[in-house]
């Protein structure tokens, strides 16, 4: 730190004591370095970030994760009021972009259950998405602006004219990917699980397009369930839908019991 930094800190009341500098007149907060890294740290010396000379900015890590100090404790959190009438105002918004030959991923997140004792969670959940209408609140029709809406998520894949996609290279808006191994697994296990509640939803999906739709509405790579020899294979069933694999036609039970 330049002596004129220094002297500009203490005069706006931050304090030096050896190789820490304290924010404010108490000691609540203080900056260290390392050499390597400068920590920000509470009075207890436990460090609430730190940033590497590379230009990162951690808190904890995967070995030493940051402990939650109380129940219902959030690590990071941003509260935004949005007044305006134009435009779009956004929380937070992550860029990357690649050049290289790197695997790419925007924004991780990463939860594991790793309580093994008497007292475990019913809850463990990668990421929460809502979007709420508070009371009194309204929503304006989209009009011909088809990105309108209120979606808790809106997930998009997509290329200009002078993109190459391999032959062999997947895309897709959404990857929904199960793989559990447990020797002692007793509840329900969905790929997706979908509920409603208050008014009765027009369908369980809708669909739009502004190309020529969809080649098909499923494609079955493997002969798997719950693909069918026969249309009237279970004992009982109210019908099945046909359905064209490289292995012949097959069908899908719409009910069984």
């Amino acid at each position: 730190m330049a002596k004129r930094d220094i002297r500009r800190a203490l005069q706006q009341g931050h304090f030096i004591d050896n190789d820490k500098l304290y924010l404010g007149s108490g000691d609540d907060f203080y900056f260290t370095c390392d050499g390597t890294s400068l920590y920000l740290k509470n009075s207890s010396d436990k460090t609430m970030f730190y940033f590497t000379s590379a230009g990162r900015m951690r808190n904890g890590s995967y070995t030493t994760p940051y402990a939650f100090d109380a129940a219902s404790a959030t690590n990071f959190s941003l509260y935004g009021l949005s007044t305006t009438n134009s435009g779009y105002d956004s929380s937070t918004f992550f860029f990357v972009r690649g050049t290289g030959s790197s695997a790419l991923f925007g924004c991780t997140a990463l939860v594991e259950g790793s309580s093994t004792g008497s007292s475990y969670p019913k809850t463990l959940q990668g990421s929460q998405f809502m979007a709420l209408l508070t009371a009194g609140a309204k929503l304006a029709s989209r009009g011909s602006d088809v990105t309108a809406g209120q979606y808790a998520a809106w997930l998009k894949v997509g290329s200009p004219t002078t993109a190459t996609v391999d032959s062999g290279a997947y895309t897709a808006a959404v990857w929904l990917d199960n793989q559990h191994y447990s020797n002692s697994f007793s509840g329900t296990e969905y790929t997706i699980f979908s509920s409603t509640g208050g008014t009765v939803p027009d369908a369980w999906a809708g669909f739009d397009t502004s190309s020529a739709g969809w080649a098909a509405l499923f494609l079955f790579e493997d002969d798997c369930a719950p693909l069918t020899d026969s249309s009237m294979s279970l004992s009982t069933q109210a019908g099945a839908l046909t359905v064209v694999t490289p292995s012949g036609t097959r069908y899908i039970p719409l009910y069984s019991s």
